[in-house]
Protein backbone atom coordinates (compact mmCIF):
# COMPACT_ATOMS: atom_id res chain seq x y z
CA UNK A 1 0.00 0.00 0.00
CA UNK A 2 1.14 3.37 -0.87
CA UNK A 3 2.07 5.62 2.24
CA UNK A 4 -0.33 8.68 0.57
CA UNK A 5 -2.97 6.05 1.37
CA UNK A 6 -1.93 4.51 4.69
CA UNK A 7 -4.03 6.95 6.98
CA UNK A 8 -7.12 6.74 5.00
CA UNK A 9 -6.86 3.32 4.82
CA UNK A 10 -7.06 2.99 8.51
CA UNK A 11 -9.87 4.57 9.11
CA UNK A 12 -12.29 2.56 6.71
CA UNK A 13 -15.09 0.88 8.42
CA UNK A 14 -16.45 -1.94 6.70
CA UNK A 15 -20.11 -2.91 7.03
CA UNK A 16 -21.16 -5.69 8.78
CA UNK A 17 -24.43 -7.66 8.39
CA UNK A 18 -26.98 -8.78 10.68
CA UNK A 19 -29.94 -11.16 10.52
CA UNK A 20 -32.81 -11.76 12.87
CA UNK A 21 -33.31 -14.80 14.32
CA UNK A 22 -36.24 -16.09 16.57
CA UNK A 23 -35.07 -16.95 20.06
CA UNK A 24 -36.03 -20.40 21.44
CA UNK A 25 -38.62 -19.08 23.46
CA UNK A 26 -36.46 -19.09 26.88
CA UNK A 27 -37.21 -16.99 30.13
CA UNK A 28 -34.13 -14.53 28.56
CA UNK A 29 -35.20 -14.93 25.00
CA UNK A 30 -38.10 -13.09 24.39
CA UNK A 31 -38.64 -12.40 20.40
CA UNK A 32 -35.91 -11.96 17.28
CA UNK A 33 -32.34 -11.40 18.13
CA UNK A 34 -29.84 -9.92 15.78
CA UNK A 35 -26.65 -12.17 15.31
CA UNK A 36 -23.81 -11.21 12.88
CA UNK A 37 -24.12 -12.96 9.40
CA UNK A 38 -21.77 -15.87 8.58
CA UNK A 39 -20.59 -17.73 5.57
CA UNK A 40 -22.58 -20.52 7.33
CA UNK A 41 -25.79 -18.58 6.92
CA UNK A 42 -25.38 -17.60 3.29
CA UNK A 43 -24.68 -21.46 2.54
CA UNK A 44 -27.55 -22.65 4.03
CA UNK A 45 -30.35 -24.60 1.82
CA UNK A 46 -27.79 -23.83 -0.91
CA UNK A 47 -26.90 -26.65 -3.77
CA UNK A 48 -24.08 -26.02 -6.18
CA UNK A 49 -25.82 -29.19 -8.54
CA UNK A 50 -29.48 -27.11 -8.77
CA UNK A 51 -27.82 -23.79 -9.41
CA UNK A 52 -27.91 -22.05 -13.51
CA UNK A 53 -24.65 -22.29 -14.95
CA UNK A 54 -25.74 -20.40 -17.67
CA UNK A 55 -23.93 -17.23 -18.25
CA UNK A 56 -25.47 -14.17 -19.92
CA UNK A 57 -22.61 -12.83 -22.16
CA UNK A 58 -24.59 -10.07 -23.60
CA UNK A 59 -25.10 -8.58 -20.69
CA UNK A 60 -20.86 -8.68 -19.70
CA UNK A 61 -19.17 -5.44 -20.84
CA UNK A 62 -16.53 -6.26 -22.82
CA UNK A 63 -13.99 -3.33 -22.41
CA UNK A 64 -11.35 -3.68 -19.53
CA UNK A 65 -9.07 -1.03 -17.88
CA UNK A 66 -5.85 -1.13 -15.95
CA UNK A 67 -5.74 2.03 -13.71
CA UNK A 68 -2.56 2.21 -11.65
CA UNK A 69 -1.39 5.31 -9.62
CA UNK A 70 1.52 7.33 -10.94
CA UNK A 71 3.79 9.34 -9.26
CA UNK A 72 3.91 13.03 -10.50
CA UNK A 73 5.73 14.37 -8.00
CA UNK A 74 6.58 14.32 -4.08
CA UNK A 75 3.04 12.80 -2.75
CA UNK A 76 0.99 13.55 -5.40
CA UNK A 77 -0.41 10.56 -7.79
CA UNK A 78 -2.42 10.42 -10.64
CA UNK A 79 -4.25 7.63 -12.16
CA UNK A 80 -3.00 5.97 -15.82
CA UNK A 81 -5.10 3.80 -17.50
Amino acid sequence: MKEVFAETAKQLKLPQFFIKIQGSGGFFEAGETEVLLENDELLKDFKLSQADATIDFETVDSETYYVDLEKVSGEDYKPTF
